[in-house]
C-alpha cells in the first residue's frame, strides 16, 4: 500500500526533451532501459517492465525494472550529485532491492554493498553488451 506507481512521460526522440541537463539525462536513461528490457523480453519471453517508485511520504526512485513480476533493479538518475540518494537507501534497506545511481558528471564511482554510484554514459553503453 505504501508504494504508488505514477505515470511519467518520456520521449523516444530525446531531442524533444526541454529543460535542464538532469531531465534530459533521465529521459535518455528511460529510453535505454526500456530498449534493453524489450530486447531481453523478446529473447526469452520473460515479461519485463519499467516503473517509477514513490511512497506516500515522498521517498522515490526514478526507475525500477521488474522481471517476471518481481522487482529486479532500482535506478536513480542525477546530473551531477554523486551522493547516494535517500530513496535508493530506503528501498534497498526495506525490500533488499539492488540499485544503481547513474550520474552524468561524476568523478569517482563507488560501491556500497548492493548499491552503486556509476557514471551514466559508460553504464548505459554496457547495457548493449
Amino acid at each position: 500500500r505504501s508504494l504508488l506507481r505514477q505515470p511519467k512521460l518520456y520521449f523516444y526522440d530525446v531531442g524533444l526533451v526541454t529543460g535542464d541537463e538532469g531531465r534530459r539525462l533521465e529521459n535518455l536513461v528511460a529510453v535505454c532501459l526500456q530498449k534493453r528490457l524489450s530486447f531481453l523480453e523478446d529473447g526469452d519471453g520473460t515479461a519485463r517492465t519499467l516503473h517509477y517508485l514513490r511512497t506516500k511520504d515522498g521517498r522515490e526512485v526514478d526507475f525500477v525494472t521488474v522481471e517476471g513480476g518481481k522487482p529486479a533493479l532500482m535506478v536513480e538518475v542525477k546530473a551531477s550529485d554523486g551522493a547516494l540518494t535517500a530513496g535508493l537507501g530506503f528501498f534497498n534497506e526495506r525490500y533488499g532491492l539492488p540499485g544503481v545511481q547513474l550520474v552524468g558528471d561524476l568523478r569517482l564511482e563507488t560501491d556500497r554493498g548492493t548499491l552503486a554510484v556509476r557514471r551514466a554514459l559508460p553504464w548505459l553503453s554496457a547495457l548493449e553488451a
